[in-house]
């Protein structure tokens, strides 16, 4: 539809212009672009539409200017009978328009972008600088026209150079890659080209043929109506919470036409000799002013630059990061058939580098992984870096069986010695896992990583240095460990776990000395072996708390024994302890602390690791 209504409005202007057309073709085009504005309001229901409203208002009462001023015969005529009934519909026509772009700008910029505001100012400036030297001065050095005559002429170039400030100001800060948005500043403009074009026509000052006059001033409303019919329209209202500070091409060409009106000013009025060199400094001040944008906005785009690839890329050994990784897996992905092969890669026992030798040694034998990697693999597989010792290998087009070789391909670079700081031989070796997915498959990067990650960690369970490629299998105990894992912490948050104990027996008198506490959890009537849960609890960091609920509990229960059973008076408990409740730091505390608390001494407990 918008193709078609914008060709539409594009003959009745064209038509127009070569008086192919009746006079009255004016107001009907404009009120033909209110009426597409109205309708593009309602079919894609804005969220806020008062701004559109004074611009649909705006329009009508132009409409009705224009049909006016055919009737009263009122352009061209500077003398007392000049009728200035239109001018009672536009100007309040033009005020109106203003405050619709002010609503606008309240929803689509920034108070912060003082950089905008300033652009904004120096374009309307040298706007203002143009239409009074080229339309006012002349207006008022001719005795011949009537005063009412010369306000209803420069009286609209005046309030376009405030517009201009408005518009620029939106146009500034809009989303460029709207098709709504470039037709309603493309309106805006064509308004200020139309009064000053217009007045200067009035004036005597150029002679304009035909009814060339009218272009732009209609394509006014036939810019706000396809902007209105165009989905987009709805973006312009949307608040941005980054601004785009940077200059485009288009903007800094609207401040250095700027910076040169006072130039073509003094060119249009004429200068001497004398003058020349006065007229040489400003151009040359000028081309320098110009430049400084052109290198300011070049240096702003370097930053930029820099400081995405910094974004996007690991700093150590300068691969792309997760990002990019991901990015590169759906962009295969959107092409369906074609697979994709993605490999997590672990360098194994890469802490003992770190601990034996530094960690500049670890991070040098990264950066030799990395270029061996880079270099072994081809060009358009995507080698990245995810964290620590772990690499993402991304390979476009590659299915199961070409991935284990790529694997193998890994595998043997990494089996050749390495040298670090300078003498020292170090050899490593990778865990690898592999997950294939294409796009009909329903699957994202984010899957292929889980499962990719999933089947390196069967690798490392293996015994390490193996490729080992993901199955449904893997995704089922993914699935049965992360719910498990949940359940977990539930029950470990509403008590749901309790403790078992192992008598201790003192073998020559045959006695119970002691208890070894045990975590047992029954799970909807149905026990869940330890070293299951167990495993769960090491790897989630849950072992924390469970093992403080087993030592509560235990020394609860030993303290009770202590008490109350003739002949365990002297009763121990054993509590097993993860090396992860040591790494905590704070297992004095909480030994103290429950010791204190069951009035036990501490020879009532034994802590194994």
């Amino acid at each position: 539809m918008l193709p078609v209504v914008g060709a539409a409005f594009a003959l009745v202007i064209a038509l127009h212009a070569t008086a192919m057309t009746t006079t009255w073709t004016f107001p009907l085009v404009t009120f033909a672009g209110v009426v597409c504005g109205v309708y593009g309001l309602w079919k894609h229901q804005h969220t806020v539409v008062w701004p559109w409203r004074a611009f649909a208002v705006s329009g009508l009462l132009l409409t009705m200017a224009g049909v006016v001023r055919e009737a009263t015969s009122a352009t061209g005529d500077l003398t007392r009978s000049r009728s200035l009934l239109p001018d009672l519909f536009a100007l309040p026509a033009y005020l109106i328009y203003a405050v619709g772009l002010w609503g606008l700008l309240r929803q689509n910029a920034r108070r912060s972008d003082r950089d905008v505001v300033l652009d904004g100012l120096m374009l309307v400036v040298g706007a203002a600088l143009l239409v009074q030297e080229l339309l006012v001065r002349p207006s008022l050095a001719d005795d011949d026209i009537w005063m009412m005559a010369r306000l209803a002429i420069i009286v609209y170039p005046a309030i376009s150079t405030l517009i201009v400030m408005l518009a620029a100001r939106v146009a500034f800060n809009g989303d460029a890659r709207s098709s709504a948005f470039a037709l309603l500043v493309f309106g805006m403009f064509s308004l200020v080209v139309g009064d000053v074009v217009f007045a200067a026509g009035e004036l005597g000052l150029i002679d304009i043929p035909g009814r060339l006059v009218d272009v732009p001033y209609l394509l006014v409303p036939a810019a706000f109506g396809l902007s209105l019919l165009d989905p987009s329209a709805k973006q312009l209202v949307r608040s941005r919470r980054q601004s785009d500070r940077s200059l485009k091409q288009s903007r800094h060409f609207l401040v250095a036409c700027a910076l040169f009106a006072p130039i073509g000013v003094v060119l249009l009025d004429g200068v001497s000799r004398v003058e020349l060199v006065s007229v040489a400094l400003c151009v040359a001040l000028a081309v320098l002013a110009v430049i400084r944008i052109l290198v300011a906005m070049q240096a702003q785009a370097d930053s930029k630059m820099l400081l995405a690839h910094r974004a996007t890329h690991d700093e150590l050994t300068g691969l792309p990061g997760r990002a990019i990784a991901a990015q590169a897996i759906e962009d295969v992905l959107v092409r369906n058939d074609e697979p994709v092969a993605v490999m997590f890669v672990d360098l194994d026992r890469f802490k003992l580098v770190n601990d034996s030798m530094g960690h500049a040694a670890g991070d040098e034998l990264l950066q030799l992984v990395a270029q061996r990697f880079r270099s072994a693999l081809p060009d358009d597989v995507v080698v990245s870096r995810v964290s620590g010792d772990e690499f993402l290998i991304v390979a476009p087009g590659y299915d199961a069986e070409q991935a284990a070789e790529l694997g193998e391909v890994l595998r043997s670079v990494m089996s050749e010695r390495f040298v670090v700081q300078g003498d020292v031989d170090v050899f490593a070796a990778a865990s690898i896992g592999i997950a294939v997915g294409r796009g009909h498959d329903s699957t994202d990067a984010g899957t292929l990583f889980r499962e990719a990650d999933a089947a390196m960690y069967r690798s490392k369970a293996s015994g390490r240095n193996q490729t080992t490629m993901f199955d449904v299998g893997m995704r089922e105990q993914i699935e049965q460990r992360v719910e498990l894992e949940r359940a977990l912490r539930t029950a470990i948050a509403d008590g749901d776990l309790s403790v078992a104990y192992q008598p201790i027996v003192n073998w020559p008198s045959q006695r119970v000395s002691g208890l070894e506490a045990l975590a047992r959890w029954n799970r909807d009537g149905h026990d869940v072996v330890p070293a299951e849960f167990i495993e769960v609890a090491e790897d989630s960091g849950l072992i924390v708390p469970l093992g403080t609920f087993v030592l509560d509990e235990a020394l609860r229960q030993a303290a009770w024994l202590r008490r109350h059973v003739r002949g365990c008076q002297d009763l121990y408990v054993s509590v097993n302890l993860s090396p992860m409740q040591l790494q905590a730091g704070d297992i004095v505390d909480v030994v103290a602390e429950a010791l204190a608390e069951h009035r036990l001494p501490g020879s009532a407990l034994s802590l194994e690791i």
